[in-house]
């Protein structure tokens, strides 16, 4: 058994070994070890077994795994609240080592870049990997560091080389090791490459053009999601406002605001450019609720330490394309 979140701080280990015929009987020796506050939290647990959702009565036999991750929304207990500051105090540091960055050098913009979707890349391996479902994430990494890389030196033109260079790297890598080598392993590592080496390429073709227009984005990205993580926070004693909606509507005030006040972009161009990144943000949602929960999951936050990220990574495409095209 593997377990997330709350059920992991509650039962004091990552994973333990339970005897049981199906899920329920499992589910039920864990209680009985870890206690009441373990079986209430499991009431909104989702539950998959060897890598697929299951339900109480899945039947298991020796050797398999079952993966348990809570949801994580308002009303959670006093330690999930503080784990969720913490993760908005480490996503905090790695848009501020941006802002930093951006208005140091070009190089280490594009270092920081690197190692911002790395981590990110890392963040949704680890998530497979407790999951049952890992992937190679070397072969990924470098499909990322590609794509910055060639923006950095050839533009838009060297973005798409790096692409391409990324894809070649996962192909040949796929040959020597034999974990990657299934076509549902090998789509799934090179869609977060793909995602991965676009947003970065993005995002440093975006400083390229204007550090004032980097910080522009990196305040839409930012204001996006600590509206999205609202919504989610306070669903429960709120009007429950839609977390891609909250996203959006904070992207899209603050692309109004950057308009109207300063001369970054025009007022038109910042808000066709806000809506670009607030659709990103919730493609990007959409994706690592997939790649993190294997399902399309909005309402709660999904696992891992660096969901905050999953939306900016894809929406700095779009911002791009949409400054790239109307200015």
């Amino acid at each position: 058994m593997r377990l997330f979140a709350n059920l992991r701080e509650i039962a004091g280990t990552r994973s333990a070994v339970f005897d049981g015929e199906t899920v329920e009987a499992v589910v039920a020796a864990a209680v009985a070890a870890y206690g009441d506050d373990f079986g209430r939290s499991l009431a909104t647990a989702k539950i998959w077994v060897n890598g697929n959702p299951a339900g109480n009565e899945t039947a298991v036999k020796p050797g398999d795994e079952i993966a348990l991750i809570p949801p994580v929304s308002g009303g959670e207990t006093a330690t999930t609240t503080q784990t969720d500051v913490a993760r908005g105090a480490l996503v905090a540091s790695l848009l501020l080592s941006l802002v930093v960055a951006n208005e140091t050098s070009t190089e280490l913009f594009v270092f920081v870049v690197v190692g911002v979707s790395l981590a990110w890349l890392w963040d949704l391996r680890d998530v497979a990997r407790l999951r049952g479902t890992p992937f190679e994430v070397i072969p990924v990494m470098a499909y990322a560091a590609a794509g910055a890389n060639g923006a950095y030196g050839w533009g838009g033109e060297g973005l798409a080389a790096g692409l391409g260079v990324g894809l070649i790297i996962m192909l040949i890598w796929a040959v020597l090791d034999p974990r990657i080598r299934s076509a549902a392993t090998l789509a799934h590592s090179a869609m977060l490459g793909l995602v991965a080496g676009v947003g970065a390429g993005s995002l440093v073709l975006i400083h390229l053009r204007s550090d004032a227009e980097a910080v522009l984005f990196l305040a839409m990205a930012a204001a996006a999601a600590l509206g999205a993580w609202a919504a989610q926070r306070f669903a429960s004693s709120s009007s429950a406002l839609d977390p891609n909606v909250a996203g959006l509507i904070a992207a899209a005030a603050v692309g109004i605001a950057a308009g109207a006040a300063f001369d970054t972009l025009t007022l038109t161009v910042s808000i066709l450019a806000s809506i670009g990144t607030g659709a990103g943000f919730i493609a990007g949602r959409t994706l690592g609720s997939m790649a993190r929960t294997d399902a399309v999951v909005h309402t709660v936050r999904a696992p891992g330490l660096l969901t905050m990220l999953d939306g900016p990574i894809v929406a700095a495409g779009l911002f791009w394309s949409v400054v790239a095209v109307f200015t």
